[in-house]
């Protein structure tokens, strides 16, 4: 294969990559109907719905943790906290 056709298949590959991965200057779109193509793929490509499910996330684990806490009772996590309190106290 020529020196000039291999540089004009890099060049227009570029060009395919550049377009299907970078968005365009002007609409700020990807290339339609290309990359990504399914719904759940351009979720997982878009920081807003990352940062959504990240905060969904935290929520559903910190509303799960006060539930067992709760379902636990206060009397062991008091017992906890001042048997904390009194291995400090007693360390010093």
């Amino acid at each position: 294969m020529e020196e000039h056709v291999v540089a004009a298949r890099l060049v227009s590959n570029r060009a395919r990559l550049r377009a299907l991965l970078v968005p365009d200057p002007e609409t700020g779109r990807i290339e339609a109907d290309v990359f990504p193509r399914s719904a759940v793929m351009r979720a997982m490509f878009d920081t807003r719905a990352i940062r959504l499910a990240k905060a969904g996330m935290s929520i559903a684990l910190l509303v799960k943790a006060r539930r067992a806490a709760i379902r636990q009772g206060i009397w062991p996590m008091f017992a906890r906290s001042i048997s904390g309190l009194m291995s400090g106290i007693t360390r010093h």
